[in-house]
């Protein structure tokens, strides 16, 4: 199934303007969720994530943080939030029209068995 995923997630790259060396990686949440990721370069979006969650596809851009990698729809629009530090990730819904971030998943950690890349 990983390989599929992977598959499905380049194949989405793809259509990007350009990006350099994916890097792939599968966390393990709370209640033993897996999200699939792969992290790219667009030449016009900078870094992103794409990441498959609950059945859908789901691209991030990264967004300013004082610490870690923090990715997020650029649209000041409600959408997730996937924040990363070293090996930890945090999942979270962030909601435009109180300005809050209520979490999903908080305790992700890159799994053993990464994405095949």
């Amino acid at each position: 199934m990983h390989r599929a995923v992977y598959a499905l997630v380049l194949w989405c790259l793809w259509g990007m303007t350009a990006y350099a060396g994916p890097i792939s990686a599968t966390y393990t949440c709370e209640r033993s969720v897996k999200i699939p990721t792969v992290f790219a370069q667009d030449k016009d979006a900078g870094s992103i994530v794409v990441m498959i969650l609950e059945g859908a596809l789901i691209q991030l851009a990264i967004t300013p943080a004082a610490s870690g990698a923090r990715y997020a729809d650029t649209t000041d629009q409600s959408g997730y939030v996937w924040w990363t530090k070293a090996e930890a990730a945090t999942l979270s819904w962030f909601d435009a029209q109180t300005g809050q971030e209520t979490f999903v998943y908080r305790q992700c950690r890159k799994s053993d068995d990464e994405v095949p890349g």
